[in-house]
């Protein structure tokens, strides 16, 4: 299923970061570079192979199982904090 950023979820890039204000604005996260990546890519029709594909093109040396699983891990991490919706 494709994911997507929460309405009203705001964030910003900062270098190789990205500062994530949760709806209510109470809460900032930051997430490392790759987490970044996956962030920026969530556009609503991505699902989580998809964007671990998007990733192979930043870490071609990197196996897919390794990308798929690390993008699994921060969905679903981003899914409990409300940060991101499953279509």
């Amino acid at each position: 299923m494709p994911f997507q950023r929460t309405p009203g979820v705001t964030f910003e890039k900062s270098g190789d970061r990205v500062v994530i204000l949760d709806v209510e604005g109470a809460v900032m996260t930051t997430v490392n570079p790759v987490g970044s990546l996956i962030w920026q890519a969530l556009d609503g029709e991505r699902d989580t192979e998809e964007l671990a594909r998007h990733l192979s093109e930043t870490f071609p040396d990197v196996e897919e199982t390794v990308l798929i699983s690390d993008t699994e891990e921060f969905l679903t991490s981003m899914l409990q904090a409300g940060l991101v919706t499953e279509d």
